[in-house]
């Protein structure tokens, strides 16, 4: 199915944006202020296209439409996934909040916001995994082709309308000045 391809596609984006994360790591304990600038940048990667575009096509969407297929939303996969984006959600809450409070000098601060990023990217790696091995295969057994080009539409609208081309370019700039292998 194609919807599956694109989420899967986005997953390898945002892999490739927590590798790109994970550079920002100092070796000797101290972010640089530029590093903390460019935090900024992906936190906002990760709240806007991560949380509410991504996880909001697999929510609004792909979720809605397995349970229609007869797939239970309260428990298995739908329900583990849903308890998942709550749970990367309140980890990226409290990195940003870290991020907002950290203090380039202090030690404590920069150990604090290590471990904050290094929450965020294991449990994100390891959602995202996990979705692709039991969530979208199950995913592509239960929902045919015909439904297919509807949730591709949905999920197209549902982007649009939470990023606007110009939004999407100006994150892309800000990405890309990090990483130039970013694409999206």
């Amino acid at each position: 199915m194609q919807i599956i391809e694109i989420l899967r596609q986005e997953h390898s984006l945002i892999r490739l944006v927590l590798t790109t994360m994970e550079r920002l790591r100092p070796q000797r304990g101290k972010f640089s202020p530029e590093a903390g600038r460019q935090l900024e940048s992906l936190l906002e990667f990760f709240w806007i296209y991560v949380d509410h575009c991504h996880c909001g096509k697999e929510e609004n969407v792909l979720f809605l439409a397995m349970e229609k297929a007869g797939i239970s939303r309260q428990a298995g996969p739908i329900g583990i996934g849903l308890a998942q984006h709550q749970m990367n959600r309140k980890i990226l809450q409290f990195l940003q909040e870290v991020a907002l409070n950290w203090k380039p000098d202090e030690p404590q601060s920069n150990l604090s916001l290590a471990a904050a990023m290094d929450d965020y990217i294991l449990q994100l790696r390891a959602h995202l995994d996990r979705e692709e091995r039991v969530l979208f295969p199950l995913a592509e057994d239960q929902l045919g082709e015909p439904q297919d080009a509807r949730l591709l539409q949905a999920c197209h609208s549902l982007e649009q309308n939470l990023l606007s081309p110009r939004r999407r370019a100006n994150l892309l700039e800000k990405l890309q000045r990090l990483n130039p292998e970013i694409h999206f």
